[in-house]
């Protein structure tokens, strides 16, 4: 573990990460076989984003390796589990570009649980209708075949974390940035509670400040981890669309609340719907979809 830890730690290009994960790279020894192969630096190192000289990359990988990374990590209670490790979720490992590396606190067996996982997300500027539509949804009935995924933004996914926290139920959070940050500072509250008694998820080292591409890159682990995504509400340019739009590129369900064409804060939902995603009412509208009931 201190190995994948140290090479995660080094935020290299994702491109390259995916060569890695195609041979299979297990220790430092192959990393700096491959760091010593002209043709693949220049191809998957050189000619990226990130233009640190190779005999850089090897003094901070020298330097990381030198750390105990996994004592540390365990001192600040973050469980890490890299993508070749057998408790690294299936159904996420095989997403066309899954974590390397997730870094957890909570809960870590919800990650493979036999139980399903659903994701429910939706719009941040949460109406009384959004959080009726949330506890209709979101009912006990459910809560006895899912473990509900969600990514602890304002709105309504904060408030799918908390009913489902009230009802005794599973969540998953899925936050972007690390665990050392938090935003926004309104759903803080709601992170503590799942940290003691749900699991939050990160793929991102602790000390990694959240930027503005890494909340629709989160969307991709929200719905890789789940069997489906429920849309509560979003108008068209809606973000939490971005993870429904992952979950059909990921071969997952789609279901979305339908609203009325006069109101805009539906407008994504309807659309979704037009175009091929399951309306639901209540649970048990998802429950017969999977023949739950």
């Amino acid at each position: 573990m201190q190995f994948e830890l140290s090479f995660d730690l080094l935020q290299l290009p994702l491109k390259f990460k995916r060569y890695c994960y195609s041979i299979e790279l297990k220790d430092q020894n192959d990393f700096i076989h491959i760091l010593n192969d002209d043709v693949i630096c220049k191809k998957l190192l050189l000619n990226s984003n990130s233009q640190r000289p190779i005999y850089k990359i090897k003094e901070q990988f020298k330097e990381l390796m030198d750390i105990d990374l996994v004592a540390h990590y365990k001192s600040i209670d973050i469980t890490p589990i890299c993508y070749y490790h057998k408790t690294y979720p299936i159904d996420l490992k095989n997403i066309y570009d899954p974590p390397f590396m997730l870094y957890t606190k909570g809960k870590v067996e919800y990650l493979h649980e036999s139980i399903a996982k659903l994701a429910i997300v939706g719009t941040r500027s949460v109406t009384d209708m959004s959080e009726q539509i949330v506890k209709r949804i979101v009912d006990e009935s459910l809560m006895e075949n899912f473990i509900i995924v969600s990514g602890l933004a304002k709105g309504i996914d904060s408030i799918t974390h908390g009913h489902v926290d009230e009802l005794n139920g599973k969540t998953i959070a899925v936050i972007a940035g690390g665990h050392q940050y938090h935003y926004p500072k309104c759903t803080m509250s709601i992170r503590k509670q799942l940290e003691s008694n749900h699991l939050v998820v990160s793929e991102y080292p602790p000390m990694v400040a959240p930027k503005k591409w890494m909340y629709p890159m989160r969307n991709r682990i929200i719905s890789g981890l789940s069997r489906g995504v429920v849309i509560i509400q979003a108008k068209e340019k809606s973000g939490s669309l971005i993870t429904l739009d992952c979950a059909l590129d990921q071969n997952r369900d789609a279901f979305c609340v339908p609203g009325s064409i006069l109101d805009e804060t539906f407008s994504g939902n309807n659309l979704k719907i037009q175009e091929g995603a399951y309306p639901i009412l209540s649970a048990s509208d998802i429950l017969s979809y999977y023949h739950l009931v």
